[in-house]
């Protein structure tokens, strides 16, 4: 640009020419989206830089400390050159302990250009996802229980808070071969008797059962249990020498199949439909199904696990993880089951 003289419209004299160019006020904005929880000690957080103008780079990081303490932990930065989304993983946590963190970006190039989204908090306990089945009713994972290794505990319901009560010593263990389990012994026996809360499925119900199990031996072990023992009224499912089970008592209820093996993480599952078809899984495939006589008529009585309705066939090994569902899974639930757990 240059200023200009006129007198009666004729230019008379005119300034230096000088060279300009206009440029936005720099700025930068981000947010703080969510935490997924990945195991006890591990979070992967994530957030998004939504406005970059006039910055040619990022760092993208986040803040996080234990809710309640100062002295913020940064995690690695990520350099980016445009608004997108972004995520981190943090190890080191602590079992069961309150975190927070924020999403945080600052230019590169632009002295004091920052911004920070919002803190948000997690507790950092691990529970797998279970959306593959259609109505989880109760939910117990050893990796919820907030315990030494070796202590005798209670093992809290992941969904809906329940306790089910130990007899005999069964105790908890860490990381046993890669999970979080509950370990039990057929010699005291050790088992479990779980409450009820009126949502276990009674009546000409359907229900599903699917865990994750380590066996020590090849006697016949029992996963899960309930109802009148004395009648035809009675389920449960089972890991016997050579064959996953699904029994409800009384003669020609009971479908076998597989042959489960020991001294390794396993998948078991079995269901039962008010139409009296039993179905059994073993890895995520259906090893067998069948029409048996009569319809479920299943109470809501006896209820345990890692032992029978008639207090037989006591398990020996460990439980990582019992999913008890109201509703007749299909295969495919299964199959995603153990997809999820063991790949």
């Amino acid at each position: 640009m240059r200023s200009v003289a006129e007198i009666d419209g004729e230019e008379v004299n005119d300034g230096q020419t000088i060279e300009f160019k206009t440029e936005q006020q720099p700025r930068i904005a981000v947010v703080t989206d969510a935490v997924d929880v990945t195991s006890d000690t591990e979070a992967n957080l994530a957030g998004s830089i939504t406005e970059m103008v006039n910055t040619g780079e990022a760092n993208a990081l986040f803040e996080y400390r234990k809710t309640g303490t100062t002295g913020d932990t940064d995690s690695s930065p990520q350099v980016l050159t445009g608004p997108t989304s972004y995520n981190q993983t943090i190890t080191g946590l602590d079992k069961g302990a309150e975190y927070e963190m924020r999403a945080k970006a600052v230019a590169n190039d632009r002295d004091g250009v920052s911004d920070v989204g919002d803190w948000i908090s997690w507790v950092n306990t691990y529970l797998p996802d279970n959306s593959m089945f259609s109505d989880p009713i109760y939910h117990w994972w050893g990796g919820s229980i907030a315990a030494t290794d070796g202590e005798t505990v209670n093992w809290d319901d992941g969904l809906t808070n329940l306790t089910a009560t130990p007899s005999g010593s069964p105790v908890y263990r860490s990381g046993h071969s890669g999970f979080d389990a509950v370990e039990f012994s057929d010699t005291n026996p050790d088992y479990y008797s779980f409450e009820s809360d009126g949502n276990l499925p009674t009546g000409q119900s359907a229900v599903s059962f699917a865990a994750l199990v380590y066996l020590n031996g090849t006697d016949d072990e029992t996963i899960v249990g309930y109802g009148a023992p004395n009648s035809d009224e009675a389920i449960s499912m089972s890991v016997r020498q050579s064959s996953v089970s699904m029994s409800i008592k009384g003669s020609n209820r009971d479908v076998t199949a597989g042959s489960p093996s020991t001294g390794q993480w396993i998948t078991v599952g079995g269901s039962a439909s008010s139409a009296s078809e039993l179905a059994v899984y073993l890895n995520g495939v259906q090893k067998s199904s069948s029409t048996v006589n009569g319809t479920l008529n299943l109470q809501d009585t006896n209820r345990k696990i890692g032992y029978r309705y008639d207090n037989i066939e006591p398990m020996d090994g460990y439980l990582g993880e019992l999913i008890i569902s109201g509703a007749d899974e299909a295969e495919t639930a299964f199959s995603d089951y153990h997809t999820d757990r063991l790949g």
